[in-house]
C-alpha cells in the first residue's frame, strides 16, 4: 500500500531538498523508503546515545566521573553493583547483603540475562573484587547492556513501522526522537518499549493473542502496559468486538504469569519489593507532587491524590471513547491514559517519556507538535540533572525554582498535546491519519462500525439535555466523594467521623447552639456569627443528637436546595458546576454555607419571578444566617430601582412599582436588626458583632492595597512554614478576589446592575480586612461566577471537562485539609 500523504510542515521542508518526486526518482526509490531511512536514523540516534553516555564512564581505579555535571547519569552501573550483580548474586532469588531489585520481575530477569553475558564475554564478576577489575566488570556490563538494548531499539522501530501501515513515514517521530539520546540508557525501559511495540504490531494485523502475550510480558517489565487495556476494553466494547479483547485479555495473563510465576514462588517477599516501594514512596522526581513538596505545600496521602486524579483521567477518557462523534483511534486513546498515568503519577522518571514516543508517531503524527513536545522534554532533563547537581541553586542560597519551572513546561507541552490529541478525537475531520484511513493500527477495529447499543447509548446521552435527574446524580456523588475523603480522614487519624466534620468555624455554630451566645472570654467572639443555624441546631443538641450530625444532614439536604435554584437560574450546568467546586466541603459540614446559598439563591430567583414576599421571607432567613445577608437586601434594592418596566409606564407608575417592591425588604432588614438589638441587650453596644469579628479573626479596616499586599507577604513569606497549606490556601484567595473581579467586570459589561452590586460590595468587603481572608468560600454564594461559568462552558466540552476534573481534584485536597484541621480559609 503506498504510503499516506505527509502533513503541511514536511511537505513544505522537503522543498529544500529537491521538493517532490520527479519522473526519474523511481529507480532510488527501492531503499529511498519508511523501513530503510527509519533504522538507519535509529542507528544514528543510539550511536549518540552511546557517545553521550561516553562522559560517564569510568576509565581509571578512583576516578568517578561527575554524572550530573557531564548530563549523562545511568542507572545501569549504579544498580550493577548496588543490587549484588557485579557480586554475583541473581535479583531477587540470592541477594545476599544488598538491597532487593525494587523492579518489576522481567526487567530483574533482563539485568541477569546481560550480567551472564557479561561473564561470558570475561569481565570478573564477584565478590570482594579489587577496583580495577569491578571497573572492567562495570564497563563490560554496561556495553552489554547498550548492544541489548540497541536490538531492541531496533525491534521497537520494526514493531512500529509494521503496526502503522500506510503511514510508514510516521515512525520517523520515532526513530529520531532527541530524547532517546537524552534518556536511552539511563534504565532498561528499551524493553516495556519494544515488547509494548510489539503488541500493538499484533494487535494492528489482528492477532489478538500474540498482542495480548506480549503487552502482557511488558506488565511484567513494567507496569505501565496494563493500562493500555482499559481503552482497549472501551473500544471493543463500543465496536462489539469482545471476543478479540477477551482473547487478549486471556494471553495478557498468560504473558504477565510467564516471568512472574518463578519469583512469586521461590521469592514471594522479594517479588513484592517492587509493589512495596511503590506503595511506600512520596512524591519524586518530576511529578507535580514533587514540586509542591520543594515549594512547601506537600501533599500529606499522595498515594490518595495520584491515584485519584489518575481515576479522573481514566473517567474522562472513558468517556471520550463512548461519547465521541466517531470511535477514536487506537493509538489516541492509549495515549491519553497513558499521559493521564505520568501527569499524576508519585514520579516521572525522565527516562518515562521514552514509553510516550511511539504514541506520539500513533496519535499526532505533526511534526509542529513534536518539537514542542522534544523541547519540553530536553529542557526537563537538563534541568533534572542541575537539580540533582545542585547546580541550579541560586547563589544565595533557597530553592532551585529554575527546576520547578522546568516540570511545570515539560507537563504545559505534554498537555498541549493532550489538548491537540481531544480536539481530533472530537473533530475527527481534523484528523491527519483519518484522511487516509480509519484506524491503520486499529487491527479488527479499523473500518469496524459501532455495536447498535453503543449508537443508541450515544444517542441517548448527547441528544438528551441534562436534567434534574442528572443533576440528583452529581448531588449525590459530590457528596459521596466526601463523605468517603471524611471517612478516610477519619480512619487514618483514628478518629470518629463526626470529629473531623467538627473542626473550625463548626466548633463554633456547634457551641452556641449548646451554650448560646457568651459575652466573656475567647467564647464572645462567637457573637460574630449570626444565629440562624445554631437556632435550626439547637434542639436537637439539647435532645443528645450530635449537632455535628445534624448540621450536616441540614448542610446535605440544604445543597440540594440550593442547587435546584441555580438550576432554574442557569440551568443544569451552572449548578453542576457550583455541586464540584473546589470549595464543596463547605457546602457539605456544618457550615452556613449551604444554607444561605439555599435561602439567598431562591430568594433571587422569586424576585426575578416578581414574587416579592416570598423573596423577602427568604432573605430574612439568609440575613439570619450570615452577615452577608445584607449585601443580599442591599442587591435586591438595586434590582428594585432597575427593574424593567413595560413600555408605556408612567412615572408614578414606576414610583409605586418600586415602593410596592422595596416595601417587603423592611422584613429581611428588621432581621438584622434584631440581632443587633439583642447583642446591644447583652453587650450594651451596637457594634458588639464588629467588635467580635475584629478581635477574633483580624476583621480591622485597611486599605484594599494593604490587604493584598499583607496576603501575599504571608503566601511568599516563612511566617507560617510550619502549617501545611497555608500558603496554597491563601494563593487561592487571590485566585477568588480575582475571579470576583472578573465576575464584577462580565456584570458591569452587561449591565446587570443587580448582580454586579451582589458581588461588588462583597470584594470591597473583603478588600478592606487586613488581608483577604475567607474569600474561597464566598464564591460559593456569588452565583453569578457559576452562570458565568456555565455559559462560558456549555459549548466547549473540552474545556469543561478540564474544569471539572481541576475542580473535582482542588476539591478533594480541600476536603482533607479541612478534615484533618488543616487551613482551609
Amino acid at each position: 500500500m503506498a504510503d499516506a500523504p505527509v502533513e503541511p510542515f514536511v511537505r513544505t521542508v522537503t522543498r529544500l531538498v529537491g521538493g517532490p518526486w520527479g519522473r526519474h526518482a523511481g529507480r532510488a526509490h527501492h531503499w529511498f523508503n519508511p523501513a530503510t531511512v527509519a533504522v538507519f536514523l535509529g542507528t544514528v540516534v543510539w550511536m549518540l546515545t552511546i557517545w553521550r553516555q561516553s562522559g560517564c564512564i569510568q576509565t581509571a581505579p578512583g576516578r568517578v566521573p561527575n554524572h550530573f555535571q557531564a548530563q549523562c547519569y545511568s542507572d545501569i552501573p549504579v544498580l550493577f553493583t548496588s543490587r549484588g550483580l557485579s557480586d554475583g548474586y541473581t535479583p531477587y532469588l540470592d541477594v545476599g547483603p544488598h538491597q532487593v531489585l525494587e523492579y518489576p520481575v522481567l526487567t530483574g530477569w533482563l539485568m541477569e540475562l546481560n550480567r551472564l553475558l557479561t561473564v561470558l564475554f570475561g569481565a570478573p564478576v564477584g565478590p570482594g573484587l579489587v577496583d580495577p577489575d569491578r571497573m572492567q566488570a562495570i564497563n563490560t556490563f554496561y556495553a552489554v547492556n547498550m548492544v541489548v538494548l540497541f536490538v531492541l531499539w531496533l525491534v521497537t522501530i520494526a514493531a512500529q513501522l509494521r503496526g502503522t501501515p500506510g503511514r510508514g513515514w510516521d515512525t520517523l517521530m520515532l526513530a529520531a526522537a532527541p530524547p532517546v539520546v537524552l534518556t536511552g540508557l539511563i534504565n532498561w525501559d528499551m524493553l516495556p518499549l519494544a515488547l509494548t511495540a510489539l503488541g500493538i504490531m499484533f494487535w494492528a494485523r489482528r492477532k489478538p493473542g500474540w498482542a495480548g502475550l506480549f503487552l502482557g510480558l511488558s506488565m511484567a517489565a513494567k507496569l505501565y502496559a496494563g493500562f493500555l487495556l482499559g481503552p482497549l476494553l472501551l473500544l471493543c466494547l463500543r465496536a462489539g468486538r469482545m471476543r478479540e479483547f477477551g482473547r487478549t485479555l486471556a494471553f495478557f495473563v498468560v504473558g504477565w504469569l510467564i516471568p512472574n510465576l518463578p519469583a512469586m514462588i521461590l521469592a514471594p517477599a522479594q517479588w513484592a519489593e517492587f509493589w512495596s516501594f511503590n506503595s511506600d514512596r512520596g512524591g519524586d522526581l518530576g511529578s507535580i507532587w514533587y514540586v509542591l513538596s520543594l515549594a512547601g505545600s506537600p501533599v500529606q496521602d499522595v498515594n490518595l491524590a495520584a491515584i485519584t486524579a489518575f481515576a479522573l483521567g481514566c473517567l474522562g477518557v472513558a468517556a471520550l471513547i463512548m461519547l465521541a462523534p466517531r470511535r477514536p483511534r487506537i493509538g489516541q486513546v492509549m495515549f491519553l491514559v497513558l499521559m493521564a498515568f505520568l501527569l499524576t503519577n508519585k514520579v516521572y522518571s525522565p527516562q518515562y517519556v521514552l514509553w510516550v514516543l511511539p504514541f506520539v508517531a500513533l496519535c499526532r503524527p505533526r511534526w509542529r507538535d513534536w518539537l514542542i513536545f522534544v523541547a519540553g522534554e530536553w529542557l526537563y532533563v537538563m534541568a533534572i540533572w542541575g537539580h540533582l547537581g545542585q547546580y541550579l541553586t541560586p547563589g544565595g542560597g533557597g530553592p532551585d525554582k529554575v527546576y520547578w519551572v522546568a516540570v511545570l513546561v515539560r507537563l504545559a507541552t505534554q498537555l498541549w498535546l493532550v489538548g491537540t490529541v481531544v480536539r481530533d478525537v472530537l473533530d475527527p475531520e481534523g484528523d491527519l491519519v483519518r484522511a487516509h484511513r480509519d484506524d491503520p493500527s486499529g487491527g479488527v477495529l479499523d473500518g469496524a462500525a459501532d455495536a447498535p447499543w453503543a449508537v443508541r447509548f450515544r444517542e441517548q446521552i448527547l441528544r438528551t439535555p441534562p436534567g434534574p435527574t442528572t443533576l440528583g446524580g452529581v448531588w449525590l456523588a459530590s457528596r459521596l466523594l466526601l463523605l468517603v475523603i471524611g471517612v478516610y480522614a477519619a480512619v487514618t487519624t483514628q478518629q470518629s467521623l463526626l470529629t473531623v466534620l467538627d473542626n473550625w468555624d463548626a466548633e463554633h455554630y456547634l457551641g452556641i447552639a449548646a451554650n448560646g451566645y457568651e459575652t466573656e472570654g475567647q467564647a464572645a467572639n462567637r457573637m460574630a456569627f449570626f444565629p440562624g443555624l445554631p437556632l435550626l441546631l439547637a434542639p436537637f443538641v439539647a435532645l443528645g443528637v450530635p449537632g455535628a450530625a445534624v448540621g450536616t444532614l441540614l448542610s446535605l439536604v440544604a445543597s440540594a436546595v440550593a442547587a435546584g435554584a441555580l438550576y432554574r437560574m442557569g440551568g443544569f450546568w451552572a449548578a453542576a458546576l457550583w455541586l464540584v467546586a473546589p470549595t464543596a466541603v463547605f457546602g457539605f459540614v456544618p457550615y452556613t454555607e449551604a444554607l444561605f446559598c439555599a435561602l439567598a439563591f431562591w430568594a433571587w430567583e422569586r424576585a426575578r419571578a416578581d414574587r416579592w414576599w416570598v423573596a423577602a421571607l427568604l432573605a430574612a432567613g439568609a440575613c439570619s444566617v450570615r452577615v452577608s445577608g445584607i449585601f443580599l437586601v442591599g442587591a435586591l434594592g438595586i434590582m428594585i430601582l432597575t427593574w424593567k418596566f413595560p413600555d408605556g409606564t408612567t412615572a408614578g407608575q414606576r414610583i409605586l412599582g418600586w415602593l410596592r417592591r422595596a416595601v417587603w425588604l423592611v422584613i429581611p432588614a428588621v432581621t438584622v436588626f434584631a440581632y443587633a438589638f439583642y447583642l446591644f441587650l447583652r453587650t450594651g453596644s451596637w457594634t458588639a458583632w464588629y467588635t467580635a469579628q475584629e478581635a477574633g479573626w483580624s476583621r480591622s479596616w485597611t486599605s484594599p492595597l494593604e490587604s493584598i499586599t499583607t496576603t501575599i507577604n504571608v503566601i511568599t513569606s516563612d511566617m507560617y512554614d510550619d502549617r501545611p497549606g497555608w500558603d496554597t490556601v491563601f494563593t487561592f484567595e487571590l485566585v477568588s478576589f480575582a475571579v470576583g473581579l472578573f465576575t464584577v467586570g462580565w456584570l458591569l459589561r452587561r449591565k446587570m446592575w443587580a448582580e454586579f452590586a451582589w458581588v461588588a460590595v462583597q470584594l470591597v468587603a473583603f478588600s478592606v480586612g487586613e488581608w483577604l481572608f475567607s474569600v474561597n468560600r464566598a464564591v460559593l454564594l456569588w452565583f453569578p461566577v457559576w452562570l458565568i461559568a456555565a455559559e462560558l462552558l456549555r459549548r466547549r466540552p473540552v474545556l469543561r471537562t478540564a474544569w471539572i476534573i481541576v475542580s473535582v481534584l482542588t476539591a478533594m485536597w480541600w476536603a482533607r485539609m479541612f478534615y484533618l484541621g488543616q487551613w482551609s480559609s
